[in-house]
């Protein structure tokens, strides 16, 4: 039952048996090792973070060699173009941003299991008590209904519902932020017009932070879809994309969309750092001292520290980072302290500060124009000075939109190439000693209607 149309995230996760060539790897209704299941193998990890960097066994152990490795995968959204069932863009930076706001809130809400005679309901039906009574164990309500969909209830914190069409607006009930919502049929993935059935878009444009469905006819196979427990995982502190992948042996043909990194039920560190401060210029080794903050019973890890998104160093708890600022190009950069929880979950708090390095006598002054926000059928002009350069780029993360040519200039960019929404942009003075003699500018933000 499984046909030769997978979805995106769905192949992106499986991307070893893809590159690999090995269709048996990921069309397999239980090609996904990293799933939680209720066997003596995972006793001891019912539920666990997930890392790029760990392989599972055949029974969903941690290995240290051989065993399947994954890429978590989801899709931020899916919008309404040429008529097809997306969201609006409108509907898809609400979403995110309510999700966003939902981490760390440990919600107060009730998660909703909702069965029927339908085929789909049955599916995974006699799994509801299970999941409920763990749910109930976290301190978690969760409720067991019969019918559609939840009627008349403002607290929506999950929904689990066995139905092809349903209509949420009719039911007078609401979605909390930073809640799972699936409904286990045939077209809820599948996203061009007249596909039938209520695509899982639904429950994203009344507000939930993640919703999945199946992109070509699943049949009711309860491998392809969520198990009732993707709740308790996220319960138990989470990420969404974590949930969602620790409770579907068979994520091949399964569409994911919403915030992957919601996590409204995680302990988060929170990190204190005393030096250095926002906007200090730093030379030469520069040595931090972090702590963190943690809920009780709990302890961090270690301590990680990234520069412009690298890790440059990692220390136990009492432990010093040290930096030498010497092997940075001059210029802006962005200091990522991250403290790592010491249990299974490892969920993770930062501190976040903008520094200058001055090292190597390289300067970079950079303006754009218009300021603020700016209509795609518009442009940007960034105007640079930075003596001594033999040429100066503008990124857009790691993509080169603009060039100047000497130390100094401006550079016209168009602004549909770089998309709607929040925009940042750098500029990079190219310095004539290789690329620790390169200087960066200050960000340059503004928006993209």
């Amino acid at each position: 039952m499984l046909t030769p149309v997978g979805s995106l995230n769905g192949l992106t996760y499986l991307y070893q048996g893809v590159l690999g060539g090995n269709p048996a790897a990921y069309m397999n209704l239980h090609s996904n090792q990293y799933m939680r299941r209720a066997i003596a193998e995972q006793a001891d990890s019912p539920t666990i973070a997930f890392s790029s960097s760990d392989h599972f066994g055949p029974h969903g152990e941690r290995v240290s060699s051989g065993g399947r490795g994954y890429l978590l995968s989801m899709m931020l959204a899916v919008l309404a173009d040429h008529g097809n069932r997306g969201n609006s863009l409108e509907e898809a930076l609400a979403y995110l941003g309510r999700s966003a706001a939902a981490d760390g809130t440990h919600p107060r809400g009730t998660v909703y299991y909702v069965e029927n005679d339908n085929i789909r309901s049955k599916t995974r039906d006699r799994a509801f008590p299970a999941a409920v009574e763990q749910l109930e164990k976290l301190g978690v309500k969760a409720e067991i209904l019969n019918g559609v969909v939840p009627r008349d209830k403002s607290d929506c914190q999950g929904v689990m519902l066995g139905t092809a069409d349903f209509d949420w607006k009719a039911s007078g009930s609401t979605i909390l932020p930073g809640a799972i919502c699936d409904h286990l049929t045939s077209c809820g993935g599948m996203m061009q017009a007249n596909a039938g059935q209520t695509p899982l878009t639904e429950f994203l444009r009344y507000g939930a932070a993640g919703a999945s469905g199946t992109v070509t006819e699943p049949y009711a196979l309860q491998e392809k879809f969520p198990f009732p427990m993707i709740h308790v995982h996220y319960a138990r502190g989470c990420s969404l994309a974590e949930a969602f992948y620790q409770s579907v042996y068979g994520p091949y043909q399964l569409l994911v969309v919403g915030d992957p990194l919601c996590r409204p039920w995680a302990s988060i560190p929170e990190v204190q750092l005393d030096a250095p401060k926002p906007g200090a210029t730093l030379s030469g080794s520069v040595t931090l001292h972090p702590t963190a903050t943690v809920a009780a019973g709990e302890a961090v890890d270690r301590f990680e520290l990234f520069v412009d998104g690298r890790r440059m160093a990692q220390a136990r708890p009492g432990e010093p980072l040290t930096l030498d600022t010497a092997r940075l190009q001059d210029g802006h950069h962005e200091l990522r302290v991250v403290a790592i929880a010491a249990s299974p979950i490892r969920s993770q708090g930062r501190q976040v500060i903008s520094v200058l390095t001055a090292n190597h006598g390289r300067t970079i002054e950079a303006t754009a124009a218009p300021q603020g926000r700016v209509p795609s059928a518009g442009s940007i002009t960034v105007t640079t000075h930075s003596p001594g350069s033999m040429a100066v780029i503008i990124l857009q993360n790691s993509r080169a939109v603009g060039r100047i040519a000497g130390e100094q200039g401006q550079a016209v960019i168009s602004a549909a190439t770089l998309g709607r929404g929040p925009v940042r942009l750098y500029a990079v003075g190219l310095g004539r000693g290789g690329p620790e003699t390169h200087v960066l500018s200050a960000p340059l933000d503004f928006v993209v209607d």
